[in-house]
């Protein structure tokens, strides 16, 4: 198990930047700095806020949308309508996924992690984290960790925004629910976008 949280990035950011392609607001690099931001973000709430170390949770925010790469991957042509029915439809992702496909992106990356031997409460936060519910947010403290990082990733446009309506109240909740104030979120998201910056300026994307 220690070896699955051990995850390879230096083989995972190959695998976003493997046959690029983009479509609308759609790249695997976009996709790629959000996913990195998300990570870091995740990190940071756990250092800052929880006192953990926070490498968990920052691979399961590299993570999160590898279930995009899959489909992306294996099913390119009906991926690339699908983002382009999403965009000119003003479709929730999921909501054209489940038009396209008979699952979503996060489905396939919790059962990726699962398959891949990472622990239960990483492949459920995966699952959960992009669109959980208050149950899933008072028993899996990961997943609040991850749809916060989330959350304040697509609010500030960091990477690839995917088309999803966000709750407010549901983002307060998670901050209540790990004592967290909502300046200390804002603190937290200016560091990580000088993180971004300074990989970008360094050549990671």
């Amino acid at each position: 198990m220690a070896a699955a949280i051990a995850f390879d990035q230096s083989r995972l950011w190959i695998l976003f930047q493997t046959n690029e392609v983009n479509q609308g607001h759609y790249s695997r690099n976009a996709l790629w700095i959000h996913s990195v931001a998300v990570a870091s973000c995740g990190k940071l709430i756990a250092r800052r806020e929880l006192r953990h170390n926070g490498n968990e949770v920052y691979t399961a925010g590299l993570l999160h949308d590898i279930g995009l790469i899959v489909i992306d991957q294996f099913l390119r042509s009906e991926f690339l309508t699908m983002i382009k029915s999403m965009e000119h439809q003003g479709l929730e992702i999921w909501q054209a996924e489940k038009n396209a496909f008979p699952f979503c992106h996060d489905e396939i990356g919790g059962l990726l992690l699962k398959e891949w031997n990472f622990p239960d409460k990483l492949s459920l936060a995966v699952l959960q984290a992009e669109r959980p519910t208050e149950p899933q947010i008072d028993e899996q403290e990961e997943t609040t960790v991850l749809h916060i990082a989330h959350y304040c990733c697509q609010e500030r446009n960091m990477g690839y925004r995917e088309p999803i309506s966000y709750d407010p109240l549901l983002y307060q909740r998670c901050l209540k629910r790990l004592g967290i104030e909502e300046r200390a979120m804002e603190f937290i998201m200016d560091d990580v976008e000088e993180q971004i910056r300074q990989m970008v300026a360094n050549g990671w994307f």
